[in-house]
């Protein structure tokens, strides 16, 4: 863990270093990205990343092109820039089902095969009638992503539903981060897993009693704070801050 620590702290320096003020809109994100990945940021590979990608697309030198596109394919194909040029002709494929854009140039770098693509339209098609993503569509990276997997796609739309369920039977609202929070889980699980999402459930109570005795702890210590400041000089005031320091 210390190790990994580590590198995303590395990662964080060197994309700084590299890409200055403009950093501070995605280093976090990328230097998590490639953490994970236990990739060293370089700037000569994101140079030849960039490079394939220009040579293999059109519209590069058109402002549609942005940071975040590049970024991605860096976190996949790093060490492996050649295997762009691959990847472009899938997005070729992909975008004779579905509309060229920002978001598709982005799923493309998750594609594995045109079989993959096949998959994306069955899995969209399996996930219409659901409620958890009836008033949140997925982007298409994300079905790409999750179209991955090697369960069917009814399984997988099935498991986004019961993770979505799940999720909003112990309070979280009906909303698109809840939907992406059970997209997140099946892509890590393949299908619903009644252990991982009892460990969710656990941590989802801690953190929201950590939060009330944080806020509690906030409430009392304010009134406590003008005594240390000397404006507070009223006894009756001291003992009753200092009652309800000890009680909690």
């Amino acid at each position: 863990m210390n190790a990994q620590l580590q590198l995303f702290f590395t990662n964080i320096d060197k994309i700084v270093l590299y890409f200055g003020a403009d950093a501070k809109y995605f280093y976090i994100d990328l230097a998590l990205k490639l953490t994970v990945r236990n990739i060293v940021f370089n700037y000569e590979d994101y140079e030849s990343v960039r490079q394939q990608i220009k040579n293999n697309t059109k519209w590069y030198n058109f402002a549609r092109v942005n940071t975040q596109i590049i970024n991605t394919y860096y976190v996949h194909y790093a060490k492996e820039p050649e295997k762009i040029g691959e990847v472009i002709n899938l997005h070729k494929l992909l975008t004779k089902q579905f509309s060229r854009h920002e978001d598709s140039y982005i799923a493309a770098a998750y594609l594995k095969s045109e079989e993959h693509i096949e998959r994306i339209g069955l899995l969209i098609t399996d996930l219409m009638d659901k409620q958890s993503v009836k008033y949140a569509p997925l982007k298409l990276s994300t079905s790409t992503m999750l179209a991955g997997r090697v369960e069917d796609t009814k399984v997988l739309a099935n498991s986004v539903e019961k993770y979505y369920q799940a999720l909003v039977s112990i309070g979280y609202e009906r909303t698109k981060d809840t939907t992406n929070t059970a997209v997140i889980l099946t892509i890590g699980t393949g299908d619903f897993h009644n252990e991982t999402f009892a460990r969710l459930k656990e941590l989802t109570a801690f953190i929201r009693k950590t939060e009330k005795n944080l806020h509690r702890t906030i409430t009392i210590r304010l009134p406590c704070s003008r005594l240390r400041s000397s404006k507070c000089t009223n006894s009756r005031h001291y003992m009753i801050c200092m009652k309800k320091f000890a009680a909690f």
